[in-house]
């Protein structure tokens, strides 16, 4: 028995080990939103990718990887193996064990101890107020950074002259030992005289290939300086720059400037020079698509930050941040007047945006589908959009009508775009084709078959005589608009290109295999 003295002792006690030590509570569950959120600020250098985000939203809602892989329109495989390679990621920057059935409560546990953390803190430190990380929430569409008007047509800016390549920008990699035997096989098949005066034909594309920091940057390097004096001219270039996978390009329409986004950054490049001319990085989480308008003011990216921004990319200022959007922004594209801003996002909308005020002027519910892309004509009176479900949907631009819908493939389709005449459009799809279609009827005119795997983009030529694929075949190929004909297959060197394997010993079916799929052949 406790008598009542005792019982207040008892409380007492208790209250004290309760303000004295850390409370063991079950940690309340994150929404995906939230849980991105926090990966974000916690990974720092360990940025998930695209297709990442996907999967974790997904896992997140409770989604097998078959329904992720569906509503994605990536291979089940590849999903499966991805996902993977994310809970090793996780697994050891948590250090801790993080897999797909454990992940929401790993990262809830993990964010809800943190916020634990920073509210002691906070305690502590009485004399800075807590700071809310949560942006401003509004059930209308919203612009941020809006300048005047005007300011969409500023003075053009001239690029700054281009820095002479020089020697000095090797990295210096004072005496090179060793490797004397492997520099003298490399310079030989650069040169084209081997060893043995046998080889006659120098080598149009060498790759090292190596796990980091074996040397690769300092063989290299030496290479050239050996082989310098047998050329008229040499140039050290390189496009580096990005820290994670490069997700879209786009180049400028006049000049010779390439925009690329990797992650959630935006970098400009000379193509002339190699130059790297400035990078945005106000985005933040993974970029889908950059695009530049059709005057090259300005270029605008969509982003998984459910957001898209209006950059004048000479200054580097962002000149609208578009919100509106509720779920992840894929498409976009100026219309050709530059007057209009196409968006579509994975929350079933696609919005028109005034490009001179930032203002959303029309929000497009697209039933039963998302599209991944968007388009408009080259005389901008109709809008073209590409689904998750393979269909095709065309909007006219001048009325508020429903669109004109066919179902053009049996996938995702990854890209639409019109024909410089506008008389042709084309698209591809995960499905691993191309379609051409009659841009006043829908009708589909060829399919474009020969990739093994999916096809993520396609393009016109500047004469629309040609389109061009590009496929996770590893593969761009070019067809014939008028035949369907595939003219060319363009195929990057893979590490073992065109080696004979036929009669090798010590090789087992898989070996040879993965040899085959490295570019070796079996004659």
């Amino acid at each position: 028995m406790i008598d009542s003295e005792q019982g207040a002792s008892i409380q007492e006690t208790v209250k004290l080990s309760l303000n004295c030590h850390p409370i063991v509570t079950k940690a309340p569950v994150m929404n995906a939103n939230e849980a991105l959120t926090f990966l974000e600020r916690t990974l720092d250098s360990h940025s998930l990718s695209a297709t990442q985000y996907i999967i974790l939203r997904g896992v997140w809602e409770g989604d097998s990887y078959v329904k992720i892989a569906t509503d994605s329109g990536y291979d089940h495989g590849y999903i499966k193996d991805a996902g993977a390679q994310l809970w090793r990621l996780l697994s050891k920057v948590f250090n801790k064990k993080v897999t797909k059935s454990n992940v929401r409560n790993v990262i809830s546990r993990l964010a809800h101890q943190e916020g634990v953390e920073a509210k002691l803190l906070s305690r502590v430190s009485t004399s800075e107020q807590p700071i809310s990380d949560q942006p401003p929430t509004s059930d209308e569409p919203t612009t941020q950074s809006s300048p005047p008007a005007q300011a969409l047509h500023p003075r053009p800016h001239h690029l700054s002259s281009a820095v002479q390549q020089s020697w000095d920008e090797f990295i210096d990699i004072g005496s090179l030992y060793g490797r004397t035997e492997e520099l003298r096989c490399l310079e030989s098949w650069v040169t084209g005289h081997c060893l043995s005066g046998q080889f006659g034909k120098s080598l149009r594309l060498l790759t090292l290939l190596g796990m980091g920091g074996v040397g690769k940057t300092a063989l290299s390097v030496q290479l050239v300086k050996q082989v310098a004096p047998q050329f008229d001219y040499v140039a050290w270039r390189s496009l580096s720059g990005h820290q994670n996978y490069v997700q879209t390009l786009c180049h400028h329409p006049a000049e010779p400037i390439l925009a690329s986004g990797a992650h959630h950054i935006i970098h400009f490049w000379n193509l002339e020079t190699g130059q790297t001319l400035r990078h945005l990085d106000e985005h933040k989480a993974p970029i889908w698509k950059v695009v530049f308008s059709h005057d090259g003011q300005y270029l605008a990216s969509s982003c998984f930050d459910q957001t898209t921004r209006v950059w004048d990319w000479r200054t580097g200022h962002c000149v609208w941040t578009l919100q509106g959007h509720s779920s992840w922004v894929f498409g976009v594209d100026f219309s050709p007047d530059g007057r209009w801003l196409a968006t579509s996002s994975m929350d079933q909308t696609i919005k028109l945006w005034d490009a001179l005020t930032g203002e959303c002027v029309r929000t497009i519910q697209v039933a039963d589908d998302q599209m991944p892309d968007v388009t408009f004509s080259p005389d901008g009176h109709y809008l073209v959009g590409g689904g998750v479900q393979g269909r095709l949907m065309m909007w006219a631009m001048d009325r508020d009508a429903p669109p004109r819908i066919v179902q053009g493939h049996g996938g995702f389709v990854s890209e639409v775009r019109f024909s410089p005449d506008g008389k042709t459009l084309v698209s591809s799809s995960h499905d691993r084709t191309i379609k051409l279609w009659d841009a006043m009827t829908l009708e589909c005119l060829k399919t474009l078959e020969g990739h093994e795997n999916m096809v993520s983009g396609v393009a016109f030529s500047a004469d629309g005589a040609m389109v061009a694929s590009a496929s996770h075949d590893e593969t761009v190929r070019v067809w014939d608009v008028a035949t369907g004909e595939c003219r060319e297959v363009l195929r990057a060197p893979r590490p073992y290109e065109g080696m004979n394997i036929e009669g090798a010993t010590g090789l087992d079916n898989a070996q040879k295999a993965t040899l085959q799929i490295l570019g070796a052949v079996e004659f």
